[in-house]
């Protein structure tokens, strides 16, 4: 579901650092939407490449800030560094923001998946 680092975050320490890269931005998606829209869109007959992709661009810092936020996680602190200071060594792309012209297929809002996801994890 969504960045590698959103498992991270889920039990987080109180007053924990995260130190993600300066400025990469993506389009989180949640799993579960992602396989019901790919099977839709099988079932429809679209083939080829078609982009499927949540709606909201963000860096991986405001993501980590919503999902902290949206979730009741502990606070922390998020600090965005150069990619090589936060532990990666490819090198990545800065912005990977797609869309598609092929379906009308809508993610739903990141803040109300989230919030769906917030009563369960209280619960863990």
């Amino acid at each position: 579901m969504f960045f590698p680092f959103s498992k991270k975050l889920v039990g987080v320490n109180a007053g924990a650092t995260y130190r993600l890269p300066l400025g990469q931005t993506g389009c989180p998606t949640f799993a579960p939407w992602l396989a019901a829209a790919s099977l839709r869109l099988l079932a429809d007959g679209l083939d080829g490449v078609v982009h499927l992709v949540g709606g909201e661009a963000l860096t991986k810092a405001a993501w980590a800030a919503l999902l902290v936020r949206e979730l009741g996680l502990p606070a922390c602190t998020i600090v965005e560094v150069p990619a090589a200071a936060a532990g990666q060594v490819a090198p990545r792309p800065q912005r990977v923001v797609l869309r598609s012209e092929r379906h009308v297929l809508e993610h739903p809002p990141l803040a109300s998946v989230l919030a769906d996801l917030r009563g369960p994890l209280a619960g863990a």
